[in-house]
């Protein structure tokens, strides 16, 4: 019995192994969803590097070329993924900020 407690536990820590929850969750109010927290966080008018930067500190996937990131984490037994897309204006300031948080679980 203790050898299978063991294993099941050695299987949950390699499934959560990897990046976990993106760091900017950790600045969302109570129940406030994906997109409310980047409106907040990133108003329009920021400037987009500022943006850029912050996606990239926290691990994501920046392609500034396509105004989108993408970052995955697991914690066992989901796989969760955030899409972030932005428009910006002609002065390199933001415009709008749009998620998509997709998650499969086994």
């Amino acid at each position: 019995m203790r050898f299978l407690i063991l294993a099941l536990a050695l299987l949950i820590a390699a499934c959560e192994a990897g990046p976990g929850k993106p760091r900017l969750y950790a600045q969302a109010r109570s129940g406030e969803r994906t997109e409310a927290l980047l409106a907040r966080l990133y108003p329009p008018g920021t400037p987009e590097p500022r943006l850029i930067a912050a996606l990239q500190a926290d691990g994501f996937t920046v392609d500034a070329e396509a105004n989108t990131a993408a970052r995955e984490w697991t914690r066992f037994p989901c796989a969760n993924w955030l899409k972030i897309s932005w428009r910006v204006d002609a002065h390199g300031d933001l415009l709008a900020v749009e998620s998509k948080l997709d998650q499969a679980c086994t």
